[in-house]
């Protein structure tokens, strides 16, 4: 099998819980990655977050592989300039489209070939952020569905911030427009950018998850119809993931290495 196939329930997800992770473990899961991707997470200033990088990477690979038979350290990824989403770059000539996120605990990857997709997930148990900052991420609308000061609260808006950073990124905009012009609709969950933006589908379908009780993970899909699209979704502890990635070793190890 050297083509992308979609599983028959959609866009597939992979979440890996990075919590009992071990560092023999990570050392594993370095084998298949590249330079640029080992740098990327060694420029990273806490080794916890070193570690979830790592995870993440290594996720994706391992989720491409599984849906198409090519070894994970076969995979090349670029990135659209300047700081633009990361898409795969070969070996497949009709690549999917592929995203990739890490929060405290959780890493997870989500691979597409009908539409561009993003995911981000965060920790539940973040404080919740200053109020100038939600006015500068929330529309007015959506600052009213939040509860009063307290945990709730908190909850409440990373279930809003992790749906919109990840239709930002299914978008490929980054940051290059404001959270605010996105509106997250509670029932069912839905999109709607304010005002219009040019060149941008409007369709965008979202599914909000929680993949750990620890955590809230979303996923954008553009060109889905409104409401909760369809999703393959696997849920990973490390040891099942390491079992998966390197349970025989020749299908990680890169030629030349032993």
């Amino acid at each position: 099998m050297q083509a992308f196939s979609e599983p028959a329930g959609g866009p597939c997800l992979w979440s890996l819980d990075t919590t009992a992770m071990t560092r023999e473990q990570e050392t594993r899961w370095r084998v298949p990655l590249d330079a640029e991707e080992c740098r990327a997470a060694d420029r990273l200033l806490r080794s916890a977050h070193r570690s979830e990088a790592i995870a993440a990477h290594a996720l994706r690979r391992a989720l491409l592989s599984s849906l198409t038979g090519i070894p994970p350290h076969a995979w090349r990824f670029t990135r659209e300039p300047p700081l633009g989403k990361p898409r795969v770059a070969a070996p497949l000539a009709a690549p999917p489209d592929v995203n990739l996120t890490h929060t405290g605990g959780l890493v997870a990857a989500v691979a597409s070939g009908d539409a561009p997709v993003g995911v981000d997930a965060e920790a539940l148990d973040r404080q919740a952020p200053e109020e100038s900052l939600m006015i500068e991420v929330l529309t007015p609308a959506e600052r009213a569905t939040l509860p009063g000061p307290g945990a709730s609260r908190a909850r409440a808006f990373l279930r809003l911030w992790v749906a919109k950073e990840a239709v930002a990124k299914a978008l490929g905009l980054g940051l290059s427009r404001p959270l605010a012009g996105l509106e997250i609709l509670d029932a069912p969950p839905a999109v709607r950018l304010h005002p219009p933006w040019p060149h941008v589908e409007p369709a965008i379908g979202l599914r909000l998850l929680r993949p750990t009780p620890a955590h809230v993970l979303a996923v954008a899909m553009v060109g889905a119809a409104p409401g909760v699209p369809a999703l393959a979704w696997r849920h990973l502890d490390a040891t099942a993931f390491d079992r998966m990635l390197c349970g025989g070793r020749e299908r990680v190890a890169k030629p030349g290495q032993s």
